[in-house]
């Protein structure tokens, strides 16, 4: 999803900074998308988003720049009974799909707010969060909270020429 999000930015002729775990996929992802839209300029930023701190090296990059288009995509699905997963796992899990969100949400926002600028944050959900899930109770839940999340948001932000959209994918 993250990948065709970029693809469709680029497409347009958005600038891109891609936030993700700095791994060989985000290498080259970066590199295709430089090599097919050469006009465009697409940033890697790489950062696990389940460790706190990750927000000194997105807030580098983005400094002095109106960040007006916000994604929220990251996330990922852990499986299993709850009881039998390692706590670790499950916290890492809900801080990709919940906190790293929350973190860059407050500050974009923040940052449009400030300069009273138009713009817009795209969350992506699931249609999990409507069903219970078992083995699946962590995917479902953070969904669930980054719908109502979300849909909350765009109500307070609505006034402020600020759209909030949640998609379930």
């Amino acid at each position: 999803i993250g990948k065709s999000i970029v693809e469709r930015l680029c497409q347009q002729g958005i600038n891109v900074i891609i936030v993700a775990v700095p791994e060989k996929l985000l290498d080259e992802t970066t590199a295709e998308m430089c090599e097919r839209f050469p006009d465009v300029t697409v940033t890697k930023v790489g950062a696990d988003l389940s460790k706190p701190g990750f927000m000194a090296a997105v807030a580098k990059e983005t400094k002095g720049k109106d960040v007006k288009l916000l994604f929220c995509n990251a996330g990922f699905m852990i499986t299993g009974f709850y009881a039998d997963v390692p706590i670790g796992k499950t916290k890492a899990n809900a801080a990709v799909n919940v906190g790293c969100h929350l973190e860059l949400a407050h500050e974009y926002i923040n940052r449009l707010l400030a300069k009273k600028q138009k713009g817009a944050v795209f969350f992506t959900s699931s249609p999990a969060w409507m069903l219970p899930s078992p083995t699946a109770a962590m995917y479902a839940g953070t969904k669930a909270f980054v719908t109502h999340f979300g849909v909350s948001l765009a109500a307070e932000l609505k006034s402020e020429g600020i759209d909030v959209c949640v998609a379930h994918p």
